[in-house]
């Protein structure tokens, strides 16, 4: 008798993708102005892709670290009363029994889609004069939100479905059409969001990418010394504003960072590092820090994670990121440490950096640790 199979989908497959989209969908749930306070941006949600992927892992084959790195993330979860870390866990467990292109492919029509709504729908409630569709007024910039809670937060997601795209169709694409793509997507951002951690991130991807075509022999000392170059400046940096002496630094970047790296100081002020975090309860409160008083945010993604997950967390996020860029250095696959050199550069300026759901180069540190599944076919007689 035949055989009757939907797309030939796989069981695993199946709660792989139904989990990963509700994540995406509680994502944007969260930072679309609309959706805010909905189910959409409830645990409820959220939890519910969680199990599906840890259903997911368990009919794979899974190892005790598995079991005991989840278990950390909830607890992390229930510390911090973040969802990154576990979040990060989760997926990158999973993600390691799927083919990285097919879920490359799934992350990038899924964010075209709900973008592209949003942006459709956006101009339309802006000539309506509806109050979703207004424009911010942030330090004398005009600034599109396009439906989201913050201009930035709409061109980070813009940012990273574009690289996703570029990504599945870089056999297919001339390096002059990528450009061009980049290049478009630039002007985007720098007219509309007006956001400019975007733009640059478009750009430290453009120049990666020269370098993967025209200068290979610096690629990889380029590469090994970027890591520990930029630990090196993030900490150099913390101190010239937590001492006062900031007036070293160019003023590009003192407009651009200013509230990061000040930020970041005044994390240390308020927190002590520990081994598993803290619960930032001052995040976005006006607080009194050496003698003044100001807004405490807190971007910098690898100072967040520090003080919200603690040395632990920081562990876990980190032995994956160096075993898998030596693993691509030793592979010659400069295309994917093109894509996790932005997620370096750009984690100096937002903490979503770090955020598996909105950053997809994450998806690519599982790759060291990748490991045979077992496979449960549906089926129909």
């Amino acid at each position: 008798m035949n055989v009757i199979r939907i797309n030939k989908l796989y069981l695993h497959d199946f709660l792989f993708y139904i989990g990963f989209m509700a994540l995406l969908i509680n994502k944007f749930g969260k930072i679309i102005s609309m959706t805010e306070g909905s189910l959409l941006s409830s645990n409820i949600i959220y939890f519910f892709g969680i199990a599906l992927l840890i259903l997911f892992t368990l009919i794979s084959k899974f190892t005790i670290w598995d079991i005991l790195l989840t278990v950390y993330g909830f607890s992390s979860f229930v510390t911090g009363f973040d969802t990154a870390l576990l979040s990060f866990i989760v997926l990158l467990i999973a993600v390691r029994n799927m083919d990285i292109e097919r879920v490359a492919a799934f992350y990038a029509y899924f964010q075209a889609a709900i973008l592209g709504v949003c942006t459709g729908l956006y101009f339309v409630l802006l000539a309506a004069g509806s109050s979703y569709a207004s424009l911010s007024v942030i330090s004398g910039r005009v600034r599109y939100n396009f439906l989201f809670s913050h201009p930035n937060t709409f061109a980070v997601q813009v940012v990273f479905t574009v690289l996703a795209y570029l990504y599945i169709k870089r056999k297919v694409l001339p390096y002059w059409m990528t450009n061009v793509i980049l290049s478009v997507t630039a002007v985007f951002l720098y007219l509309f969001p007006n956001s400019q951690t975007a733009v640059v991130t478009v750009l430290v991807y453009m120049g990666c990418r020269f370098l993967v075509r025209y200068a290979r022999l610096l690629w990889k000392p380029f590469i090994r010394v970027i890591l520990p170059a930029t630990a090196v400046i993030v900490v150099l940096l913390v101190f010239l504003f937590y001492t006062g002496h900031a007036a070293v630094i160019s003023n590009y970047i003192a407009d651009t960072f200013e509230a990061r790296f000040s930020g970041a100081a005044t994390a240390f002020s308020l927190y002590n590092v520990n081994l598993f975090g803290h619960h930032l309860e001052e995040l976005g409160e006006t607080v009194y820090v050496n003698g003044q008083w100001s807004t405490f945010w807190l971007d910098l993604a690898y100072i967040r994670i520090l003080f919200t997950f603690g040395i632990v967390g920081t562990i876990i996020f980190f032995v994956p990121f160096f075993k898998a860029v030596g693993r691509y250095i030793r592979e010659k696959n400069y295309i994917v440490l093109s894509l996790l050199a932005v997620v370096i550069a750009y984690g100096i300026s937002e903490w979503t950096a770090f955020s598996i759901t909105t950053v997809f180069p994450l998806l690519f540190l599982s790759m060291p640790f990748k490991k045979r599944t077992t496979v449960f076919k549906v089926t129909w007689r």
